[in-house]
């Protein structure tokens, strides 16, 4: 599948954990897709970028307000470094409000991509090997 969306659709591969997911990007966003292995199709989450994490903090307490559930609280990711808050949709999906992501970005002319910070792939508690972002 991550050949279908890098050599048809032309989006670039960011970081992956083989077999677990993979970190797709168009900008020079770490990622704007992921693919996460699954046994069935499926919407895991969609991610909307604010300012800062005084908008997070803005909206928590707009749905504090409203009585809405927080979800997940807020953290910052491991993979993509950027602060957020996730909670649940009415769909049974999830929504995640997000600042800050990691970008990656050209260092010279003919060498490889490399992002703001460096990260370690884990999903759960499974470590693995990075793939090196590509150009």
């Amino acid at each position: 599948m991550i050949d279908f969306y890098t050599r048809v659709l032309g989006l670039k591969l960011s970081d992956r954990c083989p077999g677990i997911i993979a970190f797709l990007r168009c900008t020079p966003d770490h990622h704007n897709l992921a693919l996460l292995a699954s046994k069935g199709p499926g919407f895991h989450h969609g991610s909307f970028e604010v300012g800062g994490v005084d908008e997070i903090a803005m909206g928590m307490q707009r749905a504090h307000d409203r009585r809405h559930s927080h979800g997940l609280g807020v953290g910052r990711h491991v993979i993509g470094s950027n602060s957020s808050i996730t909670s649940a949709t009415a769909w049974g999906s999830w929504r995640s409000t997000s600042t800050d992501l990691d970008h990656i970005r050209r260092r010279a002319r003919g060498s490889r991509a490399t992002s703001r910070r460096r990260t370690r792939c884990i999903a759960g508690v499974r470590r693995c090997r990075r793939t090196r972002a590509e150009p």
